[in-house]
């Protein structure tokens, strides 16, 4: 934290399902001299995907949801027409959208903030890019598009005719999570943390009030891709859940097939970015095979990062390890290698 000049910090872990570290480090608000709760409520920013993923999931297990069927055939033509690249037009399915392979927008910030306000539902907002020609041929190459989970928020509400926050909200509390929700600017909620970047003079500076990065990231085009709030605790009650699936063990969340499914990597062989060499890509899920010297071998989790915030989220199935991690400054790409570290040396007690 000293060498990066994060201001606050927030750490969980857990083995067997019990929780052997939770902690808070530093200050949730600097002007005011708060300091950092275990119990506070942070943006997770893209880990949304991964929650995302357990309400497909479900869908999935109930067979109203299909990864192989195309998405035209959960929402209208007129709400998502047929998509092109080079003039030829091609099927977008749930498991191309899923694992950002599908050729769609990708998200640039600012530019999309300021396309959305404030819309009713998630469905509301899918339509802006209606006619955006695919980027690549779907399958070939993989993209990371927020845009794309905003199209799968807009299948959820087509599928079970609720808002994407309704049918959540009945997950989380399935999980026990009762510090989990999808962000509402009108919200006030206890402990939550102010969030920071960087300044020329290499200390933490307060985004700008009213910074359009700052302050819209919680609008309800964003939730499915981004747009989740969380902590620490409920995450491990999220992560245990399913590694639990996992093995099998309870599949009151997911079936054990499902969330293998979910695990599955999708990338292999396709053209990825160089941030990705030694990893792959589900459906809202990395995955990566650890190398001989690091003594687990099967790594899933999701990274997020917003202005201000950034978190991460593994698991370590074989091992029943959760670890998560949260800090309010933004750009910091190492807090993985943090959560293998720590994790590391647990090995001993397992």
């Amino acid at each position: 934290m000293t060498n990066h000049t994060i201001p606050g910090s927030v750490v969980a872990f857990s083995i067997n399902g019990k929780t052997v570290w939770s902690e808070s480090f530093g200050l949730a608000d600097i002007e005011n001299n708060v300091p950092t709760h275990v119990d506070s409520p942070w943006r997770l920013c893209s880990i949304s995907k991964s929650l995302t993923s357990a309400l497909v999931g479900q869908l999935i297990d109930r067979k109203i949801l299909n990864l192989d069927k195309p998405i035209t055939d959960y929402l209208p033509l007129s709400l998502f027409p047929v998509h092109r690249y080079n003039g030829t037009a091609y099927t977008l399915t749930l498991r191309l959208v899923m694992s950002h392979l599908a050729g769609l927008h990708v998200t640039k910030i600012p530019d999309d903030l300021t396309k959305f306000y404030r819309a009713l539902n998630i469905t509301e907002t899918i339509e802006l890019f209606n006619n955006e020609p695919l980027l690549y041929r779907p399958g070939s190459e993989f993209q990371y598009s927020n845009y794309g989970y905003q199209l799968l928020g807009a299948v959820i509400e087509s599928v079970t005719h609720e808002n994407y926050d309704q049918q959540m909200a009945k997950l989380f509390a399935k999980l026990d999570m009762r510090g989990t929700g999808v962000e509402k600017r009108e919200q006030l909620l206890k402990h939550r943390p102010r969030y920071y970047s960087q300044s020329s003079d290499n200390k933490p500076t307060e985004l700008e009030n009213g910074d359009l990065s700052a302050d819209l990231f919680s609008y309800e085009g964003w939730w499915s891709a981004g747009g989740i709030l969380s902590t620490v605790t409920d995450l491990l009650k999220f992560g245990n859940a399913m590694i639990r699936a996992y093995h099998g063990t309870d599949q009151s969340i997911v079936s054990k097939s499902v969330i293998r499914e979910l695990w599955k990597p999708e990338t292999i062989g396709k053209v990825k970015p160089s941030y990705m060499k030694y990893m792959d890509y589900g459906k809202a899920w990395f995955i990566s095979n650890m190398n001989a010297s690091y003594p687990y071998r099967l790594v899933v989790g999701h990274s997020g990062g917003l202005p201000g915030v950034t978190t991460q989220l593994l698991l370590f199935p074989e091992q029943n390890i959760v670890g998560v991690v949260f800090a309010n400054k933004d750009d910091l790409d190492f807090l993985d290698l943090y959560i293998q570290q720590v994790a590391e040396n647990f090995q001993n007690f397992l």
